[in-house]
């Protein structure tokens, strides 16, 4: 028996089972889909609409009181007015005082009496503080400002012969420190408040003294009771003892 094969059979034959595409394969179809050529792009998330800035906090500005003038700053010291120190009382044995050239001079057994010191001397002359009017020359000329006229007062002094100045002074602790000066002349200056001795002057500041040792030696009395010594000098200091 002649088996007969159907042409559809012939036409058709079994199909073989297809294989898995390549990665190259793969790349291929897509760039033959795309337009001309181009790898799809992936297209990116919309953003998250941004959220609402927040209002700008409102700044109040407290109102600005009406403008006042500024403060007038403190006076230095040095230009602060002086505080009177007080009177000086001067006595002796003689008198002499010259209305034009405003000095005294006081002779025998002269005692002074000052807020800052205390002296005895055989002589002094005392120069007063005055106010010193136009002069000739200045006449026709602009006039000055116009300063504040002294009060009087003592501003120099001069004594001489058996010297001794005396000056009490408050210390640190509380205490009295007292000072003596010895010389044959001594120089006062109100302005400064020192006093200069000069003539183999000698110390003596509680318990310590000190003492020239030449003529030429010149010692200084400042008015916070402390002193000042240019020349050859001898310096004595004792050792405090406690009075039991």
């Amino acid at each position: 028996m002649v088996a007969v094969v159907s042409s559809s059979l012939a036409q058709n034959p079994v199909a073989k089972p297809e294989r898995g595409l390549t990665q190259e394969e793969f790349l291929k179809q897509i760039e033959a889909l795309s337009p001309a050529g181009e790898l799809p792009k992936r297209s990116a998330p919309n953003p998250s609409p941004a959220a609402p800035a927040a209002p700008m906090a409102k700044v109040q500005t407290a109102a600005r009181p009406p403008s006042a003038p500024p403060p007038v700053p403190d006076m230095p010291e040095e230009r602060k007015e002086k505080k009177a120190k007080g009177a000086t009382e001067i006595t002796a044995l003689e008198t002499t005082f010259d209305q034009k050239t405003h000095q005294a001079v006081f002779i025998g057994d002269v005692v002074v009496k000052d807020p800052e010191f205390n002296v005895s001397c055989d002589r002094m002359t005392a120069f007063l503080r005055h106010d010193e009017g136009p002069k000739p020359e200045d006449a026709g000329k602009l006039k000055p400002v116009p300063q504040k006229k002294q009060q009087g007062g003592l501003d120099r002094a001069i004594a001489q012969g058996n010297v001794i100045i005396t000056q009490d002074k408050a210390d640190t602790d509380g205490s009295t420190k007292r000072s003596v000066g010895k010389a044959a002349r001594a120089d006062y200056s109100a302005v400064t408040g020192e006093v200069t001795l000069t003539g183999s002057p000698q110390v003596q500041q509680g318990i310590n003294t000190c003492v020239a040792t030449s003529p030429e030696t010149v010692m200084v009395m400042t008015r916070d009771g402390k002193m000042r010594v240019n020349g050859p000098h001898r310096m004595t200091i004792q050792d405090k003892v406690d009075s039991k």
